[in-house]
C-alpha cells in the first residue's frame, strides 16, 4: 500500500509503470495474433 501512495505523490513512477505495461499488452496481442494465424493456416 504505501508503495501505491508513493508512486502516486511521485507521478513519473505511475507514468511509468503505465508505459511498461501498455508496451507488454502490445507485444502479447500481436504474439497472439501470430499464434492464431499459424493455428488457422492449413497444413
Amino acid at each position: 500500500m504505501a508503495e501505491l501512495v508513493d508512486a502516486l505523490v511521485s507521478g513519473t513512477s505511475v507514468r511509468k509503470d503505465v508505459q511498461v505495461r501498455v508496451l507488454f499488452w502490445v507485444q502479447a496481442k500481436k504474439i497472439v495474433a501470430r499464434v492464431v494465424e499459424l493455428v488457422d493456416t492449413p497444413l
